[in-house]
């Protein structure tokens, strides 16, 4: 299986629009596609990081290039607009690794495969149309599982928050780049409650990984 790293950066899209704009960050996946009165519409799960998520969902919902929004806490799932130029990344032959990431400073991060390199050479190119795009890598590797627990993985704005700083941070690196202590001064916490919250994001986070 061929697999693709592209980093996007933009500040034009909608969704990057909203990140830049309230300082928050989105994690999700793609669900689908549809054509509206010849318009794009893409069909898109997952979550939102940061403090001005109410007042993000709100703007959402005025926007006339979302088509719905659905909202329980940082979870979401919109029908928003798209270019056009940008169906090559929506096809049945694309598999998303983990969710795509976009930054508060509009900078999207992506990790795709496929069976066929032309399918994601062609991911690149729709990009390239539309936005500066850096290829980080594109490589032929085999992968044992693909696992999307992220997709329906369930982390309070907190637990969410504590390990994107942890991974941010090389926490999760040997030796550790970071102690606890300093991650919680990060997030303006004590040390015990940034804890708390790190731990409970990593049961579960392995619970669903392995529900055994």
């Amino acid at each position: 299986m061929w697999e693709i790293e592209l980093v996007v950066r933009t500040e034009k899209g909608v969704l990057q629009q909203y990140a830049i704009k309230y300082s928050i960050e989105f994690h999700g996946y793609p669900l689908g596609h549809l054509k509206k009165r010849k318009k794009i519409y893409l069909i898109a799960t997952g979550v939102m990081v940061g403090e001005k998520i109410k007042q993000t969902i709100n703007a959402m919902k005025k926007d006339k290039r979302f088509l719905k929004v659905e909202s329980l806490d940082e979870a979401i799932t919109v029908i928003v607009e798209q270019p056009k130029e940008l169906i090559p990344v929506w096809q049945k032959d694309i598999i998303y690794l983990s969710p795509t990431i976009i930054k508060s400073n509009g900078t999207e991060i992506l990790y795709l495969a496929s069976w066929k390199r032309e399918s994601l050479i062609n991911v690149w190119k729709a990009f390239e149309k539309l936005h500066p795009t850096e290829l980080k890598k594109i490589v032929h590797k085999k992968h044992s599982t693909i696992s999307l627990f992220s997709r329906v993985l369930k982390l309070t704005k907190s637990q969410m928050e504590a390990i994107r700083l942890a991974k941010e941070y090389d926490y999760y690196q040997y030796p550790r780049k970071i102690t606890i202590k300093d991650l919680a001064k990060k997030m303006n916490i004590s040390y015990s409650t940034f804890q708390e919250h790190l731990r409970k994001a990593e049961r579960k986070i392995l619970h669903q990984a392995y529900p055994l």
